[in-house]
């Protein structure tokens, strides 16, 4: 459990590419820290034109369970080839000052594939999808609760905001997560709104202000298409 593969179709760019030419194989392997993976990747592209690929683990069949330490992974995946461990990424520190404890691509990418960051606490896991909004990874993550009062039992969320690239807390402060209400495992969305154009992140029905200021983007965004797949 805990690996991510990748499927490779045929790009635009190669004339002759047929489906005999689709191929899969592993992207990341989770030699040595193996947790399951629930959520659905995200991907992003950097101004360097890096692909970024990024997931969280944490065992949602048992969500109470307090026996490990979870990880949010970014894995640069430009080539399209090749199988990652952690070994090959630089672990961070979201929540520090020092420059240093984040992934700098431009200079990190020399001798590493991306980064990945270990929860502080044992049992909190990383159960809602992630996805990149103006230059901020965001994910929720869920804590249970230590009481042995079952009816007590609806644990600690929270939401992160870190650089896309370089793994810094980016809320007010350097914070690299704020708390949500108790109860269960919480999902983020992100949504634009149509008529002002601003945009937020939802749990449930409640919308929280990004973690940056909006700069750029489009009001109207209805969809998206990787313009080198072939149609």
């Amino acid at each position: 459990g805990g690996n991510i593969w990748r499927f490779k179709f045929c790009l635009k760019s190669e004339t002759t590419c047929t489906q005999a030419s689709w191929s899969g194989d592993r992207l990341f392997n989770s030699f040595g820290n193996v947790r399951p993976v629930f959520t659905k990747p995200a991907v992003s592209r950097d101004p360097l034109g890096n692909i970024w690929v990024y997931f969280g683990t944490g065992d949602a069949t048992d969500p109470t369970a307090a026996n490990a330490q979870e990880r949010i992974y970014a894995v640069i995946d430009t080539a399209r080839t090749g199988t990652w461990e952690a070994s090959d990424l630089k672990a961070i520190d979201s929540d520090s000052t020092d420059p240093s404890k984040h992934f700098d691509v431009n200079t990190d990418t020399a001798t590493k594939h991306g980064w990945y960051e270990v929860m502080t606490s044992m049992g909190v896991k990383i159960l809602g999808d992630p996805f990149v909004a103006y230059g901020v990874l965001y994910f929720t993550t869920y804590a249970p609760s230590n009481s042995t009062n079952l009816c007590e039992k609806q644990g600690d969320n929270a939401l992160w905001g870190l650089g896309y690239t370089s793994g810094a807390g980016q809320f007010s402060g350097g914070a690299d997560h704020i708390a949500l209400p108790s109860g269960p495992p919480a999902n983020a969305q992100f949504s634009i709104d149509d008529t002002t154009g601003k945009g937020n992140v939802y749990i449930g029905t409640t919308p929280y202000d990004l973690a940056k200021p909006q700069t750029g983007g489009r009001s109207n965004l209805l969809y998206w298409r990787d313009s080198r797949v072939k149609p």
